[in-house]
């Protein structure tokens, strides 16, 4: 059995980078972290992640920004994944899932693109519930399969189910 190739939407990190008690992201990542997956970050997230910590107060903002390294070491996601511009293809995906629905905001487009664009990915983990059962990502990334252009179907959810 290969290794799995799953993606992260930016609410994990926040919820680790935030000590959220109630944390089903650490469940997550704690599974992710086995040898049978291969975990990503969207260059697109860490940027979302890092505005959102920017935000908030300057105590605060320092001790969360300082344990982001941290986190993506323990759960084993390299950071050196996160930061090459999306894959061939994913500009075109980003343009057709606008198209496709206009309720999906651009952020959100971007990260999507990504785990769509990587043919070998089989998990995108979000708790967006606009991405999670929508109809027309599931029918475009239906499509990429049909055109080659994905090699295994792609599951979008907030956890392993």
């Amino acid at each position: 059995m290969g290794v799995s190739r799953a993606y992260l939407d930016s609410h994990y990190l926040l919820d680790l980078v935030e000590h959220n008690p109630d944390n089903d992201a650490q469940k997550l990542l704690y599974t992710l972290k086995n040898d049978s997956f291969q975990t990503f970050v969207p260059q697109v997230v860490l940027g979302e992640v890092v505005a959102q910590l920017l935000s908030k107060p300057a105590k605060y903002r320092k001790d969360a920004i300082s344990c982001l390294p941290a986190i993506l070491q323990k759960y084993r996601i390299d950071t050196a994944t996160c930061l090459p511009p999306p894959q061939n293809g994913a500009f075109t995906i980003m343009h057709h899932l606008r198209k496709k629905d206009q309720h999906l905001d651009n952020t959100d487009i971007m990260i999507l693109a990504h785990p769509l664009a990587d043919p070998g990915s089989k998990f995108f983990f979000t708790y967006d519930s606009k991405l999670i059962g929508n109809h027309a990502i599931a029918e475009y990334e239906q499509y990429l399969r049909n055109e080659n252009k994905r090699d295994t179907p792609l599951l979008i959810s907030d956890a392993f189910h």
